[in-house]
């Protein structure tokens, strides 16, 4: 069974808009837990390369 991606139309044409500029664009995907944000990235990248950056903020435990 294939997954179908529904909604997130707006989400995905700001990405793509900021794909196709002439200059830099940096987007950061944030939100509560499981609302879809790594499900909007993936969809988006079918049709691009690009690299995910992700991780958590540092904490006083954590090494830089």
């Amino acid at each position: 069974m294939r997954d179908t991606f529904i909604g997130r139309k707006s989400e995905l044409k700001l990405l793509r808009g900021l794909f196709d500029k002439e200059t830099a664009s940096l987007a950061v995907v944030y939100g509560r837990r499981r609302i879809g944000k790594s499900s909007l990235i993936e969809e988006f990248g079918k049709h691009s390369n690009f690299f995910i950056f992700t991780g958590i903020p540092p904490e006083h435990h954590t090494t830089k």
